[in-house]
C-alpha cells in the first residue's frame, strides 16, 4: 500500500459522475452509496459511460441483501462491503482484489538517446516523460543515466545529492523498495532517478547492474523513460537492448543521418524482430541554416512519420532557467502538440478526454445493456 496515492471526495456517485466526466477515472474506484437500491443501477450506468475499462468498482453501503450483492456482482462490481467498514476489513478487501499470483504487473521501457550531442534528445525524454504521467495520471520515472553530464535534476529544478552509481552497482542489496526511496519526486506524475555527477574514470558500473536496477524500476512505474547519453558505450547497448522502445532524436544534417543509420544497425542486431526505433527531427525550418529536408532525411533510413519537433530557443531556454518543462505551458501549443503526440504514440493513451466516445464503458453493467 504504500506506492499507492489516494484522492476522497464527498458526494457519493454524483460526485464521481462530475469529477470523471472531464477526467480520467482511477484503478480503483470506492463509492459509499444508500439504501436506495432501485436508482443504484442506473447511476452506475452513467458512470460506466464515463470510466476506463481497467477500473475496479467497489461498492460500500447498508445493505446486507445477498440478492442485490449477487446481482452487482453479475454484472462486473468487484466487491460489496456493508458499512460499517474497518480499516483492516477494506484494506483485506482490497488485497484480495488485487492478488493474482500468476499476474506481474511491469512497466514499460522506453529508451531515449541522442544521433548526437546537441541534438536535444534530452529536452525530449524530460517533455516526454512528464506528458506520459500528465496523460494517464499515473506515475512515470524519469531516469537520468548520463552520470557524467546529465541535466534532468537542472532543468526540473532539482538537486540530486545521492550518488546513484554505488546504489545500483550493489545488486544484492539493490531491491525495488531501496531503489523507490532515491526518487525524486517532480510533481504528482513524475519522479526523477538521477545523482551526483561523475567524472568518467569514477563510473564503476557493470551493464548487468544497471540491467537489474532497470528491471526494478519496471516494477515501480507503468512508464519508464531513459535519458541516455549520446555514446555506444556498453551501459547504452544495455539499456537499448532492454528497453521496449527506443526514440532516436537528430538534427537534419549529414553527421546525424550517419550516426542515425549507425544507431539503427546495431539495433537491428541487438533486437531481432523489433520494431524500428522512433525518429524525432529536431531543430527543424533553423533561419539561415542549410539542412536536409525531413523528407529525404526519413527515405535514406526507411523510416516513416518521424516527429517534427520546431526548435524555439527562446521557449525552452526560459523553460530550462525556471527550471520547468516547455510542455508545461500551454501557451507553447506547437511544442506541446509534438510532445503530446510522441507520448500518445508510445503509450497508446489518448492525448486528452475529448469526451465519453474516447474511452470503452466501464466493466459493470456491461451484462445489462447487452440484455
Amino acid at each position: 500500500m504504500s506506492r499507492v496515492r489516494c484522492q476522497m471526495f464527498n458526494g457519493g456517485i454524483d460526485a464521481a459522475l462530475d469529477t470523471y466526466e472531464d477526467t480520467d477515472s482511477p484503478d480503483l474506484l470506492i463509492i459509499e452509496v444508500g439504501e436506495d437500491a432501485s436508482t443504484l443501477f442506473g447511476s452506475l450506468g452513467a458512470l460506466a459511460e464515463l470510466c476506463r475499462v481497467e477500473t475496479e468498482l467497489v461498492l460500500i453501503g447498508p445493505s446486507n441483501d445477498i440478492t442485490l450483492y449477487r446481482a452487482l456482482t453479475r454484472q462486473g462490481v468487484a466487491d460489496y462491503l456493508q458499512t460499517p467498514v474497518t480499516a483492516p476489513l477494506l484494506i483485506t478487501a482490497l488485497f484480495e482484489l488485487f492478488r493474482d499470483p500468476d499476474k506481474v504487473n511491469l512497466g514499460r521501457v522506453f529508451a531515449f538517446i541522442g544521433a548526437r550531442g546537441g541534438a536535444g534528445s534530452s529536452s525530449v525524454a524530460h517533455n516526454v516523460a512528464w506528458m506520459m504521467g500528465e496523460q494517464t495520471r499515473g506515475n512515470a520515472i524519469l531516469a537520468d543515466l548520463d552520470f557524467e553530464y546529465g541535466t534532468a535534476g537542472l532543468c526540473l529544478n532539482r538537486t540530486p545529492e545521492q550518488d546513484i552509481i554505488s546504489t545500483i552497482a550493489n545488486t544484492e542489496k539493490l531491491d525495488d523498495q531501496k531503489l523507490e526511496r532515491l526518487l525524486i519526486p517532480y510533481d504528482d506524475n513524475l519522479k526523477l532517478l538521477a545523482g551526483v555527477n561523475l567524472p568518467k574514470h569514477k563510473q564503476n558500473l557493470e551493464p548487468e547492474s544497471l540491467g537489474h536496477a532497470i528491471d526494478l524500476l519496471r516494477m515501480l512505474s507503468p512508464f519508464v523513460i531513459l535519458d541516455l547519453p549520446p555514446t555506444l558505450c556498453p551501459l547504452t547497448r544495455k539499456a537499448m537492448h532492454l528497453a521496449d522502445e527506443v526514440i532516436v532524436t537528430a538534427t537534419p544534417d549529414l553527421a546525424c543521418l550517419r550516426n542515425v543509420r549507425s544507431i539503427m544497425d546495431m539495433l537491428s542486431t541487438m533486437r531481432i524482430g523489433d520494431t524500428k526505433p522512433h525518429l524525432v527531427l529536431n531543430q527543424i525550418n533553423q533561419p539561415k541554416r542549410p539542412e536536409i529536408k525531413p523528407a529525404d532525411f526519413t527515405k535514406a533510413l526507411h523510416i516513416d512519420e518521424p516527429v517534427l519537433l520546431n526548435f524555439d530557443a527562446a521557449k525552452f531556454g526560459a523553460a530550462d532557467n525556471n527550471g520547468t518543462l516547455v510542455a508545461q505551458h500551454r501557451r507553447n501549443r506547437v511544442q506541446r502538440n509534438t510532445f503530446e503526440k510522441l507520448a500518445y504514440t508510445l503509450t497508446g493513451n489518448p492525448p486528452s478526454k475529448q469526451g465519453k466516445a474516447t474511452f470503452k464503458p466501464g466493466k459493470w453493467l456491461k451484462g445489462k445493456k447487452a440484455g
